[in-house]
């Protein structure tokens, strides 16, 4: 995706990794978002203002939700493991 920011400035904005978000380098607005395919193909332009982009939420707040791992996969083994037992015992 290519952001162009109204001071000239052109930003090449990568996907997603590991699970983030996409960012979008902070410049002046309105900034001009256009998906790009990798074979050069270009998307519709979408122009975002200061009233479309909403503040981080997890900006200072030091937490994340939905952070996943393995803690909540955990949950899942107990009734499993209890059906089972259950089921030996008769």
């Amino acid at each position: 995706m290519e952001a162009a920011y109204a001071d000239g400035q052109l930003v090449v904005v990568s996907g997603p990794v590991h699970g983030e978000e996409a960012k979008i380098p902070p410049g002046p607005l309105p900034v001009a978002l256009t998906p790009v395919a990798a074979d050069g193909t270009r998307g519709a332009t979408v122009s975002l203002t200061e009233a479309d982009i909403a503040p981080d939420p997890d900006a200072g707040s030091g937490c994340r939700m939905g952070g996943g791992g393995v803690a909540p996969a955990l949950w899942l083994l107990g009734p499993l493991a209890w059906t089972f037992t259950r089921r030996r015992r008769r």
